[in-house]
């Protein structure tokens, strides 16, 4: 006897996984946003209002602290809009790989300007 499976039953609980993950997503995004504007905040101040008080290279060597969390909010909104599940884990890999981003660019694509 081949048992019949209720269509309604399967398709509201996907529409009831997707809605959780959708909410965990919410509170994952008001976090990344929050960052992102501090970061934002904090970049516009530095080479904002500090830009005369600075020298290049202290400005060079603080891009060192805000690209990785910048990296982090970016990535991690990037995830939690397309629907990962660990939009967290994302922003984390682009946060430790953004300095050695930055330290491959200042050391062989600068030295070429």
């Amino acid at each position: 006897m081949v048992q019949k499976y209720n269509s309604d039953f399967i398709n509201s609980e996907i529409v009831l996984t997707l809605l959780k993950a959708n909410m965990d997503n919410n509170k994952a995004i008001k976090i990344f946003y929050l960052i992102f504007f501090f970061v934002v905040a904090v970049v516009a101040v530095i080479y904002g209002l500090l830009f005369d008080s600075m020298s290049e290279t202290n400005m060079i060597q603080l891009s060192y602290l805000w690209s990785g969390p910048m990296l982090f909010s970016i990535l991690g909104l990037i995830a939690a809009y397309s629907g990962s599940r660990k939009p967290f884990l994302v922003g984390l890999i682009g946060m430790f790989s953004a300095p050695v981003l930055l330290f491959l660019f200042f050391q062989v694509f600068w030295q070429m300007l």
